[in-house]
């Protein structure tokens, strides 16, 4: 019996030791600056703007390695003219913290997104804006913006 006893407690040591601790999944977007990733590519965002459609719709629009791509979001902010702080969610609505429409495109193709987030921090006219979005027919777009956007006034 003390046989059995002291491999029972010989096993429990080994496979207390043999456990790693879970990591925590790396953000994907960490080393990203001013830049976004699909199809596997890396892209610099060469300019960012912030236009007001009115009625609390703002567009985020990325151009990519000086005009050669663009990232489009149609995004909804509580009140105001301007994007705000906090996670806007992909769902095809017109209501606050929404996203209801956005896509990638070049002078030859378009893909649109299926579902994500875009997390944004405004500070004064300092923004910090990182994108988790899947595409359709597969494939994600990532990425990680800092800085100022141009704004414009298309509400009327």
């Amino acid at each position: 019996m003390k046989k059995v006893l002291l491999l029972l407690a010989v096993a429990g040591v080994i496979g207390f030791a043999s456990c790693s601790k879970d990591e925590t999944p790396k953000d994907p977007t960490q080393n990203l600056q001013n830049q976004v990733v699909f199809d596997d590519t890396n892209f610099d965002i060469t300019d960012g703007s912030m236009i007001y459609c009115g009625d609390n719709n703002v567009d985020l629009l990325f151009e990519l390695d000086n005009g050669d791509y663009e990232v489009w979001f149609e995004m909804w902010v509580q009140n105001g003219n301007k994007l705000t702080t906090g996670t806007y969610v992909f769902s095809g609505k017109e209501t606050p913290l929404n996203i209801s429409d956005c896509d990638v495109w070049d002078e030859d193709s378009e893909k649109d997104f299926t579902g994500g987030t875009v997390n944004v921090v405004a500070s004064g006219n300092i923004y910090t804006i990182t994108i988790n979005c899947t595409l359709s027919g597969g494939g994600t777009l990532i990425g990680k913006y800092s800085g100022s956007l141009n704004w414009f006034d298309e509400s009327e």
